[in-house]
């Protein structure tokens, strides 16, 4: 149990910093500025996963793993389970406007940044209900525990975007200069101290 636990919270500190960059991200886009819309686009490709419903989904299944080994994480499983279900399908719809905009389509900026902002709060607010029930069922055992902390565990999502932390970390690092004179990411248009501190880590 405590296997997948520590997957969880790796899953959890990755997913926290690519939103954090998305969201500044979206703000360079709010105010005018042309963020790099193939991080984008990656940056939700991999969030998107981490939150997939149906077969080989990665929290899915962890969660799955929970329920099997603590009966008393079911009633956890069905709220959280929900949630993906709608980050997943809000995701979707703006991964497809993404790619679209890489593909040449126009669009107002509003119809990004709404459902893109929207999708930022709603992941957040998850991730803290997600981290509150982990932590209440952390000192929970129970005699069929240990049956499942060895079966094999999802694949991180992470390991499908090998450059992706470099990426991030070259698109946080050049810094330019605003209309105030302050120092921004010239990619996100934004403060760079914390967005490029943190790496992300793949199990």
């Amino acid at each position: 149990m405590d296997t997948v636990i520590n997957r969880f919270r790796s899953g959890h500190d990755n997913a926290h910093h690519l939103l954090d960059v998305f969201a500044y991200q979206l703000r360079a886009f709010e105010h005018g500025r042309t963020p790099d819309m193939l991080l984008m686009r990656d940056i939700l490709d991999c969030l998107n996963r981490y939150a997939a419903i149906g077969e080989d989904a990665y929290e899915g299944e962890l969660i799955d793993a929970l329920t099997r080994a603590n009966g008393d994480f079911a009633s956890a499983r069905l709220v959280l389970t929900t949630e993906h279900a709608a980050i997943t399908e809000l995701g979707r719809r703006c991964l497809g406007l993404i790619e679209d905009m890489v593909g040449g389509i126009v669009y107002s900026r509003s119809e990004l940044l709404i459902p893109g902002q929207r999708y930022v709060r709603i992941y957040q607010a998850h991730l803290r209900r997600e981290r509150a029930y982990l932590h209440q069922h952390r000192d929970t055992n129970s005699g069929t525990a240990a049956q499942y902390v060895y079966q094999p565990l999802p694949k991180d999502p992470m390991a499908e975007f090998t450059d992706l932390s470099e990426r991030i970390t070259q698109a946080t690092t050049h810094l330019a200069t605003d209309e105030f004179g302050l120092s921004v990411c010239a990619a996100c248009g934004t403060d760079t101290a914390a967005a490029g501190d943190t790496l992300l880590t793949a199990e």
